[in-house]
């Protein structure tokens, strides 16, 4: 396992590669929240089998990759349900502290569940509560895995 800093001025991302594979940006925001103990033991289980599934959406800027629209407010409620996190990507705050969309793909959101369905539906029920002028998503993730019948008990 090797991991490259890539630092620049107001961000730090690190890409982590295991067995040839390069892991970065939303990669690993659908699976860090199942990272549990020392690193190297986590991201071995989190490559293998997770005890818990992570479903991610990403909420994106109307125009989208063309021509996103930029500076409508963000509400991201306090009270998400457990097991739900939100990561910001394409967001900054104007000087009155209001957030705002600033880039395209403007947050990630991901969600825990014992099975794939659990996440997908806290997921979708998030994605649903946050609100801002232009707000695109797919609402079919995970659905084909779903219908393939994978969705059953959690892994591991």
């Amino acid at each position: 396992m090797g991991i490259e800093r890539d630092a620049p001025l107001r961000r730090l991302a690190f890409i982590i590669e295991y067995e040839g594979t390069a892991y970065r940006g939303s990669q690993w925001q659908k699976q860090l929240p199942t990272i549990q103990g020392e690193l190297e033991r986590a991201i071995r289980e989190m490559l293998g089998q997770p005890a818990r599934v992570a479903l991610a959406t990403v909420l994106a800027a109307r125009g989208y990759p063309e021509q996103p629209e930029l500076g409508a407010a963000i509400m991201v409620p306090r009270d998400l349900e457990p097991g739900t996190l939100v990561f910001h990507a394409g967001t900054d705050r104007d000087p009155d502290g209001t957030l705002r969309v600033h880039g395209g793909r403007v947050l990630t959101v991901t969600a825990l569940g014992d099975t794939l369905a659990e996440a997908a539906k806290r997921c979708a029920a998030a994605c649903e509560r946050i609100a801002f002028e232009g707000k695109t998503y797919r609402r079919d993730i995970g659905w084909r895995e779903l219908r393939l019948g994978r969705a059953g008990a959690a892994r591991g």
